[in-house]
């Protein structure tokens, strides 16, 4: 169900905000590539939306693509006041804007519990629904605060548009300790047969005796394995954050990617460390 801001999640140190950046006609940020002795990991750390850099190792053609839909999102100018370097605090406009999306869901008989929900296919079926809602809301009213959430549904539903919506799945990476959470999408170029299968751990329950299961999701160095063992074929997209873009590939190892997705999971959450937190990773059940 959808997520409600608590104060921790709207609280944050002042800087200019950024509608002056669109305002400015200026692209701050930079594009990284990191090299390792192994590996080539990739981060993009340009934070307009309007112009991603995508590293050229990564697929072309789908790398053209997803710049393109992410600036569609980003000329709606949306505002993120719930990033730390980003503003000062939330104006609490996306208390309204989270009731409005919900009311339409209700008003449009959407599923809202988690039962309904029976396997990884009927979930990915619902985070498209719920895409949809969202962006429609904020087509209709650009300008307005959005945060992981939502820029993560209006990622989804702009794959979906571009027929890749069948290999997306809204990830949501969760410390148990604080009940802080961070949505973004994960992506498979693959196939969206195999991709759903990929993404069954994430979103279902897995049987490990005659009456025991375990909870959908995995702890987050289970998820670093899974991102290693998959590498050439996932992509990480988080619209809201600092790093856009994240890709790997096959040399990349585990502790490749927790050097690499600890930065963008801290800033998801606001927590200056993730030691001793309990850090979880599952398909987003909206």
């Amino acid at each position: 169900m959808k997520k409600n801001p608590g104060i921790s999640s709207i609280t944050a140190s002042p800087v200019q905000q950024e509608e002056n950046i669109y305002q400015s006609g200026s692209t701050p940020g930079t594009s990284s590539l990191r090299h390792t002795e192994n590996v080539l990991l990739s981060l993009s750390r340009q934070d307009s939306l309007l112009d991603v850099s995508i590293p050229d190792f990564a697929d072309a053609q789908f790398s053209s693509l997803l710049r393109q839909e992410l600036a569609v999102i980003g000329r709606l100018k949306l505002q993120r006041n719930n990033r730390a370097d980003l503003a000062h605090r939330s104006n609490g406009t996306i208390l309204a804007s989270r009731q409005a999306i919900l009311n339409e869901c209700i008003a449009s008989h959407q599923s809202l519990h988690q039962s309904d929900a029976t396997d990884t296919l009927a979930l990915m079926n619902r985070q498209r629904k719920y895409a949809k809602i969202t962006f429609d809301y904020y087509q209709k009213n650009p300008g307005m605060e959005a945060f992981c959430q939502e820029h993560a549904e209006m990622v989804l539903h702009r794959l979906v548009l571009r027929g890749k919506g069948d290999r997306a799945l809204l990830l949501n990476i969760y410390d148990t300790t604080s009940e802080r959470s961070h949505i973004l999408v994960l992506y498979a170029n693959i196939s969206a047969a195999v991709a759903c299968e990929l993404f069954r751990p994430l979103a279902e329950s897995l049987r490990t005796a005659p009456l025991t299961f375990q909870p959908a999701g995995m702890e987050l160095t289970q998820f670093a394995n899974y991102l290693s063992r998959h590498a050439p074929k996932l992509w990480i997209i988080d619209a809201w954050g600092s790093t856009k873009v994240m890709t790997f590939n096959e040399h990349t190892s585990r502790n490749d990617v927790i050097r690499m997705i600890n930065p963008l999971i801290i800033e998801g959450l606001l927590l200056d460390t993730l030691h001793g937190k309990n850090i979880r990773v599952k398909a987003d059940e909206m």
